[in-house]
C-alpha cells in the first residue's frame, strides 16, 4: 500500500507505478485521511485480502480431508490411488521371459510369449526391482 503524505502528487506516484509495470486494476488509491475506515480503496482490499485468506482455508482443508479419506481407505486395506494395470503374475512372466533372453517386443507382443502388456509398460516393470518373500528388495 503506498501512502501519499504532505506535498507528494498522486499523480507522479501513480505514473512511478506505471512505470513499474504495475497495473492500473492493481493499485488501490483513495484521497481520504488515513484515520478513518470509509475508504472505497480500503474496503476492496479488505475484500480481496478476506476472499485470499477463504480460499487459502479451503485448499488446506481439501488437502486435509483428503489425506485423512487416504488414512482410512489404507488401514481398512484399500486399494489407494489407480488400479493395478497388469496382475503380478504377468509381470513375473515378462520378467522370466526377459530374464531367458527374449527382447522385449518378443515378451510383450508375440504370441504364445505374450504377456498382454505394451512394451513400455514391460520395460517399465524390467527396472522396477523384484519384491522379495521376506519384505526386502531383489
Amino acid at each position: 500500500m503506498l501512502r501519499i503524505v504532505g506535498k507528494q502528487s498522486l499523480e507522479r506516484q501513480l505514473d512511478a507505478l506505471a512505470s513499474a509495470g504495475i497495473p492500473v486494476e492493481r493499485i488501490y488509491m483513495d484521497k481520504k485521511t488515513g484515520t478513518t475506515i470509509d475508504r472505497d480503496g480500503l474496503s476492496r482490499l479488505l475484500a480481496f485480502l478476506l476472499l485470499a485468506l477463504f480460499a487459502e482455508m479451503e485448499r488446506t482443508f481439501t488437502a486435509e480431508r483428503a489425506a485423512h479419506a487416504r488414512a482410512v481407505a489404507e488401514a481398512s486395506g484399500r486399494q489407494i490411488g489407480r488400479p493395478v494395470a497388469h496382475p503380478e503374475d504377468k509381470i513375473e512372466y515378462a520378467r522370466l521371459l526377459k530374464a531367458q533372453g527374449d527382447s522385449l517386443g518378443i515378451t510383450a507382443t508375440s504370441p504364445p510369449l505374450t504377456t498382454a502388456m505394451s512394451r513400455s509398460d514391460a520395460d517399465k516393470h524390467q527396472r522396477q526391482p523384484i519384491p522379495r518373500a521376506n519384505g526386502g528388495e531383489g
